[in-house]
């Protein structure tokens, strides 16, 4: 079995319909999904008429239709849920499955759609994707080999079947380039020729007219602007301000185009976009308007009867209605998170719909004045299909219905997102077997030098000399603490007045923010009392101490009062002598830990062990090596294994699955419901 990805839109659909047609006639069943409701409608309707009514049916989120025909053309969302609610427990009765527009796997929201739908299809169905914009395909494809285990074809053209001429559209319209026509997908241009005129919309369409260059497609960033330019147009007709050079005739074909599809949908009879069109040839396009709407324009372009059609980049998407030209209105587009200029891969596909076959021998694309260098950068590179797979609850459990967790995550690693990180994991894996590998050895080495007497382990020995290293700890920590109320002993005597003042005097003083301060350089001894320097601070003390007590001071007592004010000395008296209590009853409390610690010790097998210092050394590298092995758990490079784990445990949590990861009655319910998680 076979499956191919298709690199053009050149007469792309063509090798699906020869293969339908054979499976028809073979009484297989046929899926056509596609990304977006206007391509599947389109489809439909394509397929009825190619097929025959009775052998095509449309399944989408608001369409029904005919639902068990051999043919079913729909929504990519729509089989993937089929897929993941029932063929993951049966076989599903498909044997030929197209995935169009099949770039849509990198999509940040919906390309983790694509991703289930290849790794969960029926083994028997043979996939086809079609893709305009697959720069990394043979990437795609040995990642679909290994999936699916069947070999891949892939099958692409770079060339378009109808060239293309270059231009920039502002007050005057100039070549975009030196080269005049190309017929090449890749064009590298050395230099953009500049326009600094500007772009208007009436303008442009009565140039587009001069130039013999209608009917197009004008492409903007938004719903709202291919509404209100649309409407805008009309309102200037009116006005006279512009001449598409529309007769009576022309307006009266139009007129009777429409009647059939006010037949079957009266309400298109007096909208504002339709009686705009009839009067100016120019029509708006987006997902957000009526699909007979939509389809009224579309099919008024396909037979010349639309001047414009201005739309979003939704009429990209493989919709089949070309134009003699595009005109690129908005060269930045919003991406959810920012403005950004077009990426080369919208740009293909926006201009792919210039040129229509068998009728234009060059077709027309316009990018909006002013156009500096930076429109280079719509013909570099196509970006890179990366994946944007996402473990969804619902996803998992469905596949907890039939599947223990190994299972689960041994079908989940197939996806694109596991092709891409797989390197990293097996260097990941290797690593740890290495390290796995030599913590077995030393034990083994630990078997061959331990005493037969002896009853231990590894982590006998470990536990030992971290009992050892607490009560060193424990002892130093006494000595710093004996310290510490030396020290604080000193500073009450002082500010008691009861201290020595002989020796290194250390100056102290509490500043007019209640904060205690040691100075380093404290200046003349007698100036210290000075009536015009003491209104800088509340207090001064002095205490005699040694370097290695002013040193300690200023790090181990100091900071011990950084977030306290005082306000006077009774103050700082009170919290010296609070800080002194605690600092003994900490000694008390070590020094009780430290005796447990002693006689802890003395029941080890260690102290009079004879192979102690090898068993030391052994144990050292073992703890080192449990703790590398620790570590690269916490940093294993497998997000999807993270991902589906986490998930797990939160709907444990949830309650939709038990203490042993089974599904609950509230898991089976929530396994049909797409929204509910």
């Amino acid at each position: 079995m076979f499956l191919f990805l298709l690199q053009r839109v050149l007469g792309k659909t063509l090798i699906a319909e020869v293969r339908i047609q054979d499976i028809l006639k073979k009484g297989g069943r046929t899926w056509y999904a596609s990304p977006l409701k206007a391509l599947s409608n389109d489809k439909y309707r394509d397929f009825k008429k190619l097929f025959g009514p009775e052998n095509v049916g449309i399944m989408t989120g608001d369409r029904k239709e005919n639902t068990k025909a051999p043919i079913l053309v729909g929504t990519t969302e729509i089989f993937r849920n089929i897929i993941i609610e029932e063929g993951l427990v049966k076989d599903l009765d498909v044997d030929f499955i197209v995935l169009d527009e099949a770039h849509w796997i990198a999509d940040k929201e919906r390309g983790v759609v694509w991703e289930e739908m290849i790794i969960f299809a029926p083994k028997k169905a043979q996939l086809l994707l079609l893709s305009a914009t697959f720069p990394n395909v043979e990437e795609i494809a040995l990642w679909i080999s290994k999936t699916r285990q069947k070999d891949v074809k892939v099958v692409f053209k770079f060339e378009r079947p109808v060239p293309l001429i270059w231009f920039s559209l502002g007050r005057t319209i100039k070549p975009l380039f030196k080269t005049e026509v190309s017929s090449s997908l890749k064009i590298e241009p050395e230099e953009i020729i500049e326009n600094h005129s500007d772009f208007s919309v009436p303008r442009a369409l009565v140039k587009l007219k001069e130039k013999g260059a209608t009917p197009s497609i004008i492409f903007f960033s938004s719903r709202k602007e291919c509404e209100e330019y649309a409407l805008q147009v009309g309102e200037m007709v009116d006005e006279g301000k512009i001449n598409l050079d529309d007769s009576d005739q022309d307006r009266e074909r139009r007129r009777e185009f429409c009647e059939s599809y006010f037949q079957n949908f009266p309400y298109l009879h007096d909208d504002p976009f339709v009686l705009n069109f009839i009067k100016t040839g120019v029509a708006p396009h987006h997902a957000g308007l009526f699909p007979a709407m939509k389809v009224l324009f579309e099919d008024a372009l396909k037979i010349g009867l639309a001047h414009s059609i201005f739309a979003t980049k939704t009429l990209a998407s493989g919709i089949d209605v070309p134009a003699k030209s595009v005109v690129i209105a908005s060269k930045y587009t919003f991406d959810g998170e920012r403005e950004r200029l077009l990426l080369p891969s919208e740009v293909l596909q926006m201009t792919g719909r210039a040129g229509r076959r068998g009728k234009d021998t060059v077709g027309y694309v316009f990018i909006a004045a002013p156009c500096g260098q930076e429109i280079k950068k719509f013909f570099g590179d196509i970006e890179p299909i990366r994946s944007s797979f996402y473990i969804t609850p619902h996803l998992v459990l469905n596949l907890l219905k039939s599947l223990d967790i190994p299972k689960c995550l041994e079908l989940i690693r197939k996806s694109l997102k596991f092709f891409e990180i797989s390197n990293s994991v097996e260097k990941w894996e290797k690593e740890k077997e290495e390290v796995k590998a030599k913590i077995d050895q030393l034990i083994l080495e630990f078997q061959r030098i331990k005493p037969q007497e002896k009853r231990c382990s590894p982590k006998t020995k470990i536990d030992f000399l971290n009992t050892q290293k607490n009560f060193y700890q424990g002892e130093k920590a006494i000595e710093e603490l004996k310290t510490r109320v030396s020290i604080l002993e000193k500073l009450l005597n002082s500010i008691k007045g009861e201290n020595s003042t002989n020796g290194n005097l250390v100056r102290f003083l509490v500043n007019k923010k209640g904060k205690l301060i040691l100075l380093e350089d404290w200046g003349d001894f007698g100036n210290s009392y000075d009536g015009k320097k003491k209104k800088k601070f509340k207090f001064e003390f002095f205490v005699s101490l040694g370097n290695d007590e002013r040193k300690f001071t200023k790090e181990k007592i100091l900071p011990l009062f950084t977030d306290k004010k005082f306000f006077d000395k009774e103050n700082l008296l009170q919290a010296i002598q609070s800080l002194i209590n605690r600092s003994e009853k900490l000694v008390l409390q070590i020094r009780e830990e430290n005796r447990r610690r002693i006689e802890e010790i003395s029941r080890f097998p260690c102290s009079s062990c004879q192979a102690f210092d090898v068993c030391s050394e052994i144990s050292k590298n073992l703890e080192e090596l449990d703790d590398k092995l620790n570590q690269m758990l916490k940093d294993n490079p497998d997000e999807v294994e993270k991902e589906f784990r986490r998930t797990i445990e939160f709907l444990k949590f949830m309650g939709y699955l038990d203490q042993d990861y089974m599904l609950t009655e509230k898991g089976w319910e929530a396994s049909n419901l797409k929204g509910i998680l």
